[in-house]
């Protein structure tokens, strides 16, 4: 992440990349059914194309075109993937609400490409990558002008911004494709877009007549991820209008994703069974996964820790860098603890990765770090009057060795839990930089031995994800059929002020048509006070939500009290006091979101 200011411009450029200058889409044959695979990379965003009746897989491309007379440079056409930026000006970083006098929507941060070139200018404003775990944090959902509820985000030590940015900020990135498929006014025609997307070889109308009959979009997700997430990016693919209604929206993990497109093509083949494992590494997680194939029948099981790419870097920086005094206080470090290598440190690392983001060279430090991890040989590296001599060697010893004992150890327990082995494994995908690297696969094949390693990338998770839609009915253990933030509007609406038996509750919610048996648990967790994660802000001890938003008064008093009373006899009580805050809560928040909660989202289609 760096910092930059865009050029003087007026709001309405700024949210130029929106604009729509081609014409009316034609037909597209009638009868097929088209479906939209969707990665949210860390650093990237991928889509593809896929056709339920012929079994055609098309990747979309990107391209920007910038402004006339912006001085940006030359245009970019046809990229496989678009960069996962937003950019903040001074005056959008700091706006922390809504501007109600307005009466318009808040502007649109640059993004993507425009993001890239904007931080290339003067060092002012904010440039913001790597959020897509961010986005789990807490929910954004245009709260009202008057609300002081909105919460922040810490990006660096210092740095702190309205959480809405994220949730707008990747509306923009997925804008290009809501333009290919709606009738988005044309508000300023006299301008070239800054991009658009489409497919290789298509024509505009054929791009924007098969978009039009996309039946249902595939988002992914991290292992693991909160409710939050999925409301925030499903809220991103309404407004960016990629999807038209909240239930064509899906979500699953990127590290199945990558698996089920390496399923064998034929579900029905005699030969159709496999088992994968999936090892990504993203900045500050690692995630697992492990898909097996039996016939028309899959399951998955994830895992991940907190341990990721960008951590290794903060090793790195600890023990190659940085190993005198004085080194760290040149950079910033002087006062933080040394991490430990192989040791799951979330919270410590994170001020490290905080602190170098808010340094003046701390950027170009873990850049370097990133350089020594792909080096092959040693290395003469300099950055101010600092210079070293540093091998891969030194590098494997120190740094990654340790974080392989972690990926060990993570392993042999994911691995227990899930019932797999080395020897039940038949074909390893590696996603992210970490995990590619020369070191990682070298111990993968002693770990795994006989096993192919296939280097996927984002084009990969964006086809499995697209890809998915055929797999749903063979989906063994898919999640809950209900959101947990669902259930919570449901059982709001049904209680009573008297205690009732768990059965009582039981009755009341399938009287509304809710399957009680798929969605006991979390039921049962929302009586016990566990409440969907990041519907009020994450309170972690590794939260970036400052002090400042998780102890507002609002929150708090929705935390005053339990939603609920357990008696004696095992029945649950409402407290009328309690619901009313969490109605007059989830009210406005609900109003103003583009997905109401009058109904469950499939997980399954029928």
């Amino acid at each position: 992440m760096s910092q930059a200011i865009a050029p003087e411009s007026s709001e309405s450029e700024q949210f130029a990349p929106v604009a729509d200058p081609w014409d009316a889409p034609e037909e597209a044959e009638p009868g097929a059914n088209w479906y939209l695979g969707v990665d949210i990379g860390e650093s990237r965003i991928a889509a593809m194309l896929w056709c339920e009746d012929t079994g055609e897989l098309h990747p979309i491309h990107w391209s920007w075109q910038p402004a006339a007379g912006a001085g940006w440079g030359r245009a970019i056409s046809h990229q496989s993937t678009y960069p996962a930026a937003i950019y903040l000006t001074p005056n959008q970083r700091n706006l922390e609400r809504w501007d109600g006098s307005a009466r318009r929507s808040p502007t649109m941060p640059w993004t993507g490409f425009a993001a890239i070139q904007a931080a290339r200018q003067q060092p002012r404003g904010l440039l913001l990558s790597q959020f897509k775990h961010a986005l789990g944090r807490a929910v954004s959902c245009l709260l009202p002008p008057d609300s002081s509820l909105e919460p922040k985000i810490a990006w660096t030590d210092t740095q702190a911004i309205a959480f809405h940015w994220l949730v707008q900020g990747l509306t923009g990135l997925l804008r290009p494709l809501g333009v290919a498929r709606s009738s988005m006014p044309n508000q300023w025609a006299a301008k070239r877009p800054q991009f658009s997307c489409s497919v290789p070889g298509w024509s505009v109308e054929q791009f924007r007549g098969v978009m039009g009959q996309v039946q249902g979009v595939m988002v992914s997700q991290p292992a693991g991820a909160a409710e939050a997430f999925r409301f925030n990016a499903r809220e991103a693919i309404l407004r960016s209008q990629v999807a038209d209604a909240p239930e064509q929206v899906m979500f699953l993990d990127e590290a199945a994703a990558a698996a089920i497109a390496r399923f064998p093509e034929d579900p029905k083949a005699g030969n159709n069974a496999g088992t994968w494992l999936v090892v990504q590494t993203d900045v500050g997680r690692t995630q697992l996964a492990i898909v097996r194939v039996r016939g028309e029948e899959w399951s998955t099981a994830t895992h991940q820790f907190a341990y990721g790419a960008g951590d290794v870097d903060c090793d790195g920086i600890a023990q190659l860098f940085c190993k005198d005094p004085e080194k760290r206080r040149h950079f910033g470090l002087g006062d933080l603890p040394t991490p430990v290598p192989g040791k799951v440190d979330e919270a410590l690392r994170q001020k490290w990765r905080y602190r170098l983001l808010d340094w003046g060279d701390g950027c170009s430090l873990l850049n370097l770090a990133g350089q020594l991890a792909r080096a092959k040989e040693t290395m003469g590296l300099a950055l101010g009057e600092y210079q070293w001599t540093l091998s891969p060697e030194e590098w494997r010893a120190q740094v990654l060795m340790p974080w392989l004992d972690c990926l060990n150890g993570e392993l042999n327990h994911f691995f227990s839990r899930s019932g797999a082995g080395p020897t039940t494994i038949s074909e390893i995908v590696v996603l992210g930089s970490l995990a590619q690297s020369e070191g990682v696969r070298d111990w993968l094949r002693r770990k795994v031995p006989g096993v192919e390693i296939v280097e996927g990338d984002r084009h990969l998770v964006s086809r499995g994800l697209a890809q998915g839609f055929s797999r749903l009915e063979g989906w063994q253990n898919p999640p809950s059929p209900y959101d947990s933030l669902f259930l919570l509007s449901e059982i709001l609406q049904v209680a009573p002020d008297e205690p009732l038996s768990l059965d009582q509750w039981g009755e009341r919610l399938e009287r509304r048509g809710i399957n009680r048996r798929a969605c006991w648990e979390q039921i049962g967790g929302i009586f016990e006070g566990t409440f969907p994660p990041g519907l009020l802000p994450d309170d972690s001890a590794t939260s970036p939500i400052p002090a400042s938003s998780r102890t507002h008064p609002g929150y708090l008093a929705l935390q005053e009290k339990p939603l609920f009373v357990r008696h004696g006899d095992g029945s649950y009580q409402i407290y009328p006091e309690m619901a009313l805050r969490w109605r007059r809560y989830l009210g406005p928040l609900l109003a103003r979101s583009q997905q109401g909660l009058t109904d469950p989202y499939p997980v399954i289609r029928d």
